[in-house]
């Protein structure tokens, strides 16, 4: 089952989003493990991992970052680490640079110790998480875990009832683990779930995910993400 198929090339970059006025508390969780890194051509080492975070930059760019926007990020391998949290940054040139200093060296994947950390540490009010905020997760990889992927669904299911935090999915691979990541995206799955063939695809979807995130009718389509 494949949802959200990116084209070959890019959908065409939202600018600016006058719908988009209701505060969200946007979170990134990107998995920098070697399932990923498998990707990168040899003579270009880091080339996906940079394809990632320059989508995750060209998704925040449209938000009002400081005004009803906060975004934070976790990156995870074996282990989760925060980068920063959603009152670190108030503008987009501090996240940009933040999200150029994160590291993708991470080794194994723990998918479900990245889903606690964005439950217990990115939602938290300690961290600038705001009550009245709509919680809105991006999980961009591959779903492949091989370390307490056991615990992968039940992360995912505190994650949505807990934190009340609507996900989507950018599966990022031809080789995915397409029944966990359905498992972790919201309702309705088709609205939730995008997929690209080949990281370096990935920009083919800022435009898409940019409209669902703020419920605005997607490109070409008109049709309205239904949300969760």
């Amino acid at each position: 089952m494949t949802f959200g198929l990116a084209s070959s090339g890019p959908l065409g970059f939202c600018l600016y989003l006058a719908d988009c006025d209701t505060d969200v508390d946007l979170a990134f969780i990107i998995d920098a493990s070697q399932s990923i890194r498998d990707h990168d051509p040899l003579e270009h080492p880091l080339q996906t991992w940079h394809a990632l975070t320059n989508f995750t930059r060209d998704i925040i760019a449209p938000f009002p970052i400081g005004r009803n926007t906060r975004v934070s990020a976790v990156v995870y391998g074996a282990r989760p680490t925060v980068e920063f949290h959603l009152d670190w940054y108030h503008n987009l040139e501090d996240v940009s640079t933040a999200l150029w200093r994160m590291d993708s060296d991470r080794g194994n994947t723990n998918t479900a110790a990245a889903l606690r950390a964005a439950r217990t540490q990115i939602y938290n009010g300690d961290h600038g998480a705001r009550g009245a905020a709509r919680n809105v997760v991006v999980f961009i990889g591959d779903g492949i875990s091989n370390l307490d992927a056991q615990y992968t669904r039940n992360e995912a299911r505190y994650l949505k009832e807990m934190s009340y935090a609507e996900v989507f999915i950018v599966a990022v691979s031809e080789e995915i683990h397409e029944a966990d990541l359905l498992h972790i995206a919201s309702e309705p799955k088709e609205h939730h779930f995008l997929q690209v063939m080949d990281p370096m695809q990935v920009g083919g979807l800022v435009d898409l995910l940019v409209h669902r995130i703020c419920k605005v009718p997607d490109p070409e389509s008109g049709v309205i993400n239904p949300g969760m």
